[in-house]
């Protein structure tokens, strides 16, 4: 999910991963990668690897402040390297 936050002036964009749990879920730990490029190009404007343990409807991600600005279109990959999901 983008998210395009302002705070008075100032607009951050944030790219997250967004989970919402089935009611007999208790968590989720997830190991995923964010990868963003502007798109028709090779060079990567973001990588990074995250971990979260998702224990509520939430999200877990990255801002990415200045990243996109002047940017029209960007190709965003998420890749999820570890999902285990625990019941209540």
């Amino acid at each position: 999910m983008h998210c395009y936050d302002m705070y008075g002036t100032k607009t951050i964009d944030s790219i997250v991963l967004h989970v919402k749990r089935m009611a007999n879920v208790k968590s989720i730990e997830a190991e995923f990668n964010i990868k963003v490029w502007q798109s028709g190009s090779s060079d990567k404007m973001f990588d990074k690897d995250m971990k979260y343990v998702f224990t509520e409807d939430t999200g877990c991600g990255s801002k990415l402040p200045n990243l996109l600005d002047n940017t029209t279109e960007v190709t965003i990959i998420v890749t999820i390297r570890k999902w285990v999901v625990k019941s209540k």
